[in-house]
């Protein structure tokens, strides 16, 4: 019987991380392109990340550093043209509290019931991110992500959640099958 808890409780632990992971991530890549090639980048002057100015500063420097990490740095005259679309909204709220009143007497019974929602204080965005051949202009890599955080995050974790999505986002970065 305590074999049988302790399973429960793993599967349930188990369940409950996998349904609460927020990140979705989705990559696309030309096969053709030897990635090995681009070492260098600049950010498109179409990047649109539609956040308050000193958040800005911290998504596109946890986006260098993230790039940095990969051995890929910013230049002005770069291999790679980087275009960043971000949008959010407000997270939707799967919570909610049941409230019910009934009534029971001899074999008769009468209920009624409903669900009051509960606000949800966090943000979805998500993220385009297009990597471009200088030269060329064509696009060779591109991913797609999501993910939800809390609105009340402090400066210092924000950047660390920028820096901790865009380091998810770029394992995808340089697609395992390249070219060489």
């Amino acid at each position: 019987m305590k074999t049988i808890k302790i399973l429960f409780f793993v599967i349930f632990v188990n369940l409950l991380f996998n349904a609460c992971a927020t990140s979705k991530i989705t990559y696309d890549y030309d096969d053709a392109i030897d990635f090995s090639l681009y070492k260098t980048f600049i950010l498109s002057q179409n990047t649109a990340l539609y956040l308050k100015p000193l958040d800005s500063v911290r998504f596109v420097n946890a986006f260098a550093n993230a790039l940095s990490d990969k051995g890929i740095v910013s230049a002005k005259k770069a291999t790679l043209i980087i275009n960043i679309l971000r949008q959010e909204k407000e997270a939707q709220s799967n919570s909610q509290i049941g409230v019910g009143l009934g009534q029971q007497s001899r074999h008769v019974g009468f209920n009624i019931g409903g669900a009051i929602p509960i606000k949800r204080h966090a943000t979805t965005q998500t993220i385009t991110i297009d990597f471009r051949d200088a030269t060329s202009r064509k696009l060779i890599w591109q991913s797609h992500a999501s993910n939800t955080y809390r609105n009340s995050l402090a400066p210092i974790e924000k950047e660390k959640m920028y820096f901790d999505l865009f380091t998810e986002i770029l394992k995808g970065y340089p697609p395992h099958n390249t070219k060489k």
